[in-house]
């Protein structure tokens, strides 16, 4: 299923998942693949300021 990740015992909804969850609420997501591992970044906007 799209979206969906399984990775040894470690179950997720995945990076598609989020990043629709982020823009529904008229933020962003970004995230950078490096070394040791990935950062991710979320912006939303403040309450009451639309996106």
């Amino acid at each position: 299923m799209p979206g969906l990740t399984f990775g040894g015992d470690r179950k997720g909804l995945g990076l598609t998942a989020c990043k629709h969850i982020v823009q529904r609420h008229g933020g962003r997501l970004y995230v950078q693949n490096g070394f040791p591992g990935a950062v991710s970044r979320v912006f939303l906007p403040a309450a009451g300021h639309p996106g």
